[in-house]
């Protein structure tokens, strides 16, 4: 069976994930354990309108306190229903309230909160249109508590009737009061409408629309948005083939809906620009006749309600756009979904793309300075394409993904694929994740969680280092010399573990002061052979931790022969300090003592 809906939610005060599907409800663990199966179908076969007697779910959503039930609509004629959020088996039944429509066209739903009123738990519905129709209601405000008689759940208190022009409603979310969907009408396919919570007007005449632009490109249609903690709403368009990433804060997006409402109201204010909803034409109105009325008393006064003393507008409509911040563009695939993961001061926009059996997580880091990085991609086959419902958790960092055969759970962080610590904290690529960081003593590239107490540097730190390494070379056949040196950034260790030196695998005597160290170069027996045709071999000088039995910083340490050299300028350049003997024609490390006749030249 298909999969049309899922919400998570902790509402019952467990995590459940719900999912709706064609006649079918399932409730799961987060760990994706299903925990019960119950089928939609009336319990009086006699309902159904066809012998098949198959329903999508066509809205699903977790209605809060003091309602505190999963809300499923798209039964017989379009019915809802309330079940338990803990036991999701069938309580009461369909309501006798018809709110979507049972053919293929879309709906969205939203659970609204109001801040006062007897009635605190509204319902918006926004029913696609596949036609121009004066009887049909696009959008509708029901009621979800009627303690007096629950059959009349569901009823209306508010609605938008008829439309001029075909409309489809893609997406419903909420952002404090206000609620929103994704519209799209005739060729202006990135529309954003807005009612409010509190409305109380029996039209929803403060129903109002912006369009939103994704620029550069051709990224014309809306397919998703999402709206995270930090008030930014994002966006994924698509122009046919490839999805685009932009951003908006809400104030701008707020600030653009006031473009709407002042310019249905005044015509002498130049940064208002509003007209009435296209495919709202009959019942739209737009007066322009009140020179008196400020922006600021629009803002204030008429955002919830079309009416402030003798100004008034009902479905107002931006007619310019509101310019998104690009992110990323040429992502693969047509259905999107869209989420974002919040730590610390690091964003990743989680962008889920498909095409017919291929779907594609591309993980975007937004930065401070508001460009996106994409810096991974991940592709995997499914079954159907991506839907819109998408959830991440925010502890876990798993994201939920629904298609229309399966829900999937990935985990969003994969420090392990980062084998150094350049490619974990400092990526001279577009690689690396800003929820990685780099475990000094464990020598991994892990999240802060998975480092044993040790120093875990951030994502965009210094790595560790030797520095100032003195000397930084030595002859190959001289005597072991003491060579001095800092690490930074060094954690301190318990009294029962050290630091020492090592020179590949030999131990050498270590002094250590604070981050300074001074170390004893390997004897002249153990140190390796300079390689035919060269004239330095490389070992690598390390920081050895006994706590964690980890070397973890190395730096090359060069040993080297002048005499290996055969030519002057070789000799002369080769950064060894070695001198060439002019009558010898010989390369020596002190040309003043070992020159014949002591003619010598150097750099």
């Amino acid at each position: 069976m298909a999969l049309n809906q899922m919400v998570v939610s902790k509402e019952s005060g467990t995590d459940f994930v719900y999912i709706g599907g064609v006649s079918t409800l399932y409730q799961l663990y987060l760990n994706l354990t299903l925990l019960q199966q119950e089928s939609t179908v009336p319990d009086d076969p006699t309902e159904c309108e066809d012998p098949a007697c198959l329903y999508d779910t066509k809205i699903l959503e977790v209605a809060p306190a003091p309602v505190s039930k999963l809300v499923q609509c798209g039964g017989p004629e379009g019915k809802c229903e309330l079940r338990n959020l803990m036991d999701i088996s069938r309580e009461f039944g369909y309501t006798r309230n018809v709110v979507v429509s049972v053919n293929e066209d879309m709906s969205a739903g939203v659970v609204a909160v109001r801040k006062s009123g007897d009635r605190p738990v509204i319902m918006f519905v926004a029913q696609s249109q596949p036609r121009a129709d004066s009887s049909e209601r696009p959008i509708t405000q029901r009621e979800l508590i009627r303690s007096d008689n629950p059959d009349y759940i569901f009823e209306y208190t508010g609605e938008i009737y008829g439309v001029s022009d075909p409309v489809n409603y893609i997406q419903g979310v909420s952002w404090e009061t206000y609620n929103y969907f994704i519209v799209h009408s005739g060729s202006e396919k990135s529309r954003l409408g807005r009612i409010c919570s509190d409305n109380t007007q029996v039209e929803l005449d403060a129903y109002s629309e912006i369009t939103l632009s994704c620029q550069p490109g051709s990224y014309s249609t809306l397919q998703a948005v999402y709206i995270d903690s930090n008030d930014v709403l994002y966006g994924v368009f698509t122009n046919g083939t490839h999805s685009a990433l932009c951003s908006y804060t809400m104030y701008d997006i707020q600030d653009k809906f006031v473009d709407a409402t002042c310019g249905c109201v005044i015509s002498s204010d130049a940064s208002c620009s509003g007209t009435g909803i296209s495919y709202l034409s009959t019942s739209s109105s737009c007066r322009k006749s009140n020179p008196g009325t400020t922006r600021e008393q629009i803002e204030e006064n008429l955002q919830c309600d079309s009416s402030y003393g003798s100004s008034s507008y009902k479905y107002a409509q931006a007619t310019s756009p509101l310019i998104g911040i690009p992110l990323a563009a040429d992502l693969p695939g047509l259905h999107s979904s869209i989420v974002t993961l919040n730590k610390g001061n690091e964003i990743v926009a989680l962008v889920t793309t498909s095409t017919t059996s291929t779907a594609t997580l591309s993980k975007i880091h937004v930065q401070p300075d508001n460009t996106g990085r994409l810096y991974e991609t991940v592709n995997f086959d499914v079954g159907g394409h991506i839907l819109h419902d998408v959830h991440i958790n925010q502890d876990s960092e798993e994201l939920y993904i629904l298609t229309t055969k399966e829900l999937m759970k990935l985990a969003v962080v994969n420090c392990s694929q980062y084998s150094s610590c350049d490619e974990c904290l400092r990526p001279t690529t577009d690689d690396g994740d800003p929820f990685c960081g780099w475990c000094t003593l464990e020598r991994k590239c892990s999240k802060s969680n998975e480092c044993s107490n040790f120093t875990w540097l951030q994502y965009n730190q210094d790595c560790i280092s030797i520095n100032n390494l003195d000397p930084p070379f030595q002859e190959l056949d001289s005597a072991p010399l003491m060579v001095s040196f800092s690490v930074s950034p060094l954690t301190s260790l318990q009294s029962d573990s050290e630091y020492t030196c090592r020179f590949n695998d030999v131990v050498t005597d270590t002094t250590m002061n604070g981050r300074n160290f001074t170390c004893m170069t390997p004897a002249v027996d153990v140190r390796p052979v300079i390689p035919d045709g060269e004239n330095s071999v490389t070992m690598m000088l390390g920081i050895h931790s006994s706590a964690t039995d980890n070397i973890i910083v190395v730096q090359d340490f060069d040993f080297f022969m002048c005499s290996a050299i055969n030519s002057c300028s070789e000799c002369v350049e080769s950064g060894w300090g070695c001198d060439w003997c002019i009558h010898d024609g010989t390369c020596t490390l002190n040309g003043l003592s070992s020159c014949y006749r002591s003619y010598r030249w150097n750099l």
